[in-house]
């Protein structure tokens, strides 16, 4: 761990200060606080299936792809050649949520037995078992599973479960603040404000607890939370699973029959909306920064959670996407900075794989026709080693423009963008014909001295989608006087893409049976294979168009039309 991290934390490494945490533990739950959110076999979700679930009996875990098993000795429970993002998952204990749905007494027998395990092999401060937002999703974990941890005729856990609930929660008040900014803190806040509310705290620490909940809510609208509604993170996963978090809070303030703080209501009517921009026409999630579609049902769920009935905004200027809706089409596009999006304090690692991660895929969009998808980008597997994860975090593996076989972001170690995109355009028109956008993004002027502007148009009736790609000279210094360039349009793995026999065009076929043909002009047209990563486990195969040429003195221009073609 890096030393600017012991030094933050050299308090929590001290005895004193958790003398002072155990002082006067809680001896009862003030508010029990029930799951909102039960998953059902199939979900993808950061919480097991039955069948996870069923290996957990096991002492095996798995998670986003990654198994390993917890010995009966293992008292770190960081087994040898987990990844971060998998202990930080064992140790969020939102897979309790799985035994616990399977009902059974062996499986809430071994509930029982790993959260003691727990409490009693990690009571003092760790970088990982104590990172802010872990103990924030391990409190919420454990206050909404109570029916099964402190079950009738169950009491050996009882006093053990609240010493250790009471002292994660008064850490909280000291160390939600401290969570990396976007998610994490949302999740550090939630954890914080549930344990306020269900937890008998003594006066003092009543009234710190408070008025921390209060201020760091302040600060979830005034640094992660952009006026528009998106998340920090400019990932739509990261913006489902906030919601969630902060959905359960306001649950838990209604069941308490306490007024909650006004930034938390500000903060779920941004948010909310927001969520819903990012919904494709099959109701799932479109694919940016490291997101995944999720299921349409855990959405569905949400938005009922969610109540009311705010309109689906189509520009997000704050967040950086525009979305195009007519007809049945709905296109969601990229046109923010990610530059400008980082999430935690220089020397910090972001926090993989919940939050997502920036990609460099300015102008990249994704389109869907009905409930199908046609156009996609790669996405990402959550737990790709460094090759692919470098790979699927590339502009090569976005539905847009690369040049020079050359990415136009680069990325640290810790996974922060350090080159690319700095100033992304955007102008929308709208009129009785369709809507306009006029966009550019910036990053390639430093290697190549080009801008990259894309205009597209979407049809009043949704069947006709235009596009113009340019490269125009805009500065800096000309690496190259001639520069390969490629067009990328990834196709779902359900869409079926072949070359006109007569015409230099692409027939698109989807599952049910509707057609599109793409056709352009300025450069060769191809097809490739691609990958599609939408559930960020598996790897499906699938197809992309490939649009290349060269930049010819004053830059390129590439016309294309996508229209639908069936009744």
């Amino acid at each position: 761990m890096a030393a600017w991290t012991w030094v933050r934390h050299a308090r929590f490494l001290s005895p004193f200060y958790w003398r002072k945490l155990d002082r006067d533990p809680p001896d009862a739950i003030r508010l029990p606080l029930p799951s909102l959110w039960e998953r059902e076999e199939g979900e993808a979700t950061d919480e097991p299936s039955p069948r996870a679930a069923t290996a957990i009996l096991e002492g095996t875990f798995v998670f986003f792809g990654e198994s390993h098993r917890l010995g009966d000795n293992d008292s770190t429970w960081l087994p040898e050649g987990s990844s971060a993002a998998w202990r930080g998952e064992l140790h969020s204990f939102d897979w309790l949520q799985g035994l616990r749905a399977l009902g059974t007494a062996p499986a809430h027998d071994t509930a029982r037995e790993l959260v003691g395990r727990w409490i009693a092999d990690h009571g003092h401060w760790h970088p990982v078992s104590w990172r802010p937002d872990c103990v924030g999703r391990r409190v919420a974990a454990w206050l909404h599973t109570l029916d099964v941890l402190l079950a009738p005729g169950e009491d050996r856990l009882r006093a053990p479960l609240l010493a250790s609930l009471g002292r994660q929660g008064r850490y909280l008040i000291d160390a939600a603040p401290m969570a990396a900014a976007g998610l994490p803190r949302v999740q550090a806040f939630t954890g914080l404000a549930l344990a306020t509310l269900a937890l008998p705290l003594p006066p003092d620490l009543a009234g710190a607890a408070e008025k921390s909940v209060a201020a760091l809510s302040e600060t979830l609208i005034t640094e992660d939370i952009r006026p528009d509604g998106g998340l920090l993170e400019r990932c739509p996963s990261a913006q489902l699973r906030a919601t969630e978090a902060l959905l359960s809070v306001r649950a838990a303030y209604s069941a308490a029959q306490v007024t909650p703080p006004a930034a938390l209501s500000l903060a779920l009517d941004r948010i909310v909306p927001m969520l819903r921009f990012f919904c494709l026409g099959d109701g799932a999630l479109a694919l940016f920064n490291g997101g995944q579609e999720e299921t349409a049902a855990r959405l569905d769920a949400v938005f009922d959670r969610a109540g009311g009935g705010a309109k689906t905004p189509q520009g997000a200027p704050h967040s950086g996407f525009q979305r195009l809706e007519r007809g049945q089409t709905i296109a969601v596009i990229d046109c923010g900075s990610n530059l400008s999006a980082g999430r935690a304090e220089a020397g910090a690692p972001l926090l993989y794989p919940l939050g997502g991660a920036p990609h460099a895929g300015p102008l990249s969009f994704e389109l869907s026709d009905g409930e199908e998808r046609l156009i996609v980008n790669c996405g990402a597997h959550r737990l790709a080693d460094d090759r692919w994860r470098k790979a699927q975090r590339a502009t090569a593996a976005h539905s847009t423009l690369t040049l020079n076989d050359r990415s136009c972001g680069e990325f640290d170690a810790d996974g922060r963008m350090t080159r690319g995109a700095a100033h992304v355009t955007v102008s929308r028109e709208e009129s009785p014909d369709g809507v306009w956008l006029d966009l550019s993004h910036d990053g390639y002027i430093g290697p190549f001295g080009l801008l990259v502007q894309r205009r597209l148009f979407l049809s009043a009736d949704g069947r006709d989608l235009r596009g113009e790609d340019r490269l125009v000279p805009g500065g800096g210094e000309m690496g190259y006087g001639i520069a390969p360039f490629v067009l990328r349009f990834h196709l779902h793995p359900d869409v079926q893409a072949s070359l006109s026999a007569d015409t230099p065009a692409v027939l698109l076929r989807t599952a049910s049976g509707s057609r599109w043909r793409l056709r352009a002009a300025g450069a060769a047209l191809a097809l490739g294979d691609s990958v599609y990563l939408g559930s960020g486990v598996d790897m499906r195969r699938c197809q992309q168009i490939i649009l290349t040429g060269e930049t010819e003195g004053a830059g390129a221009t590439v016309k294309w039309a996508l229209r639908r073609e069936d009744g």
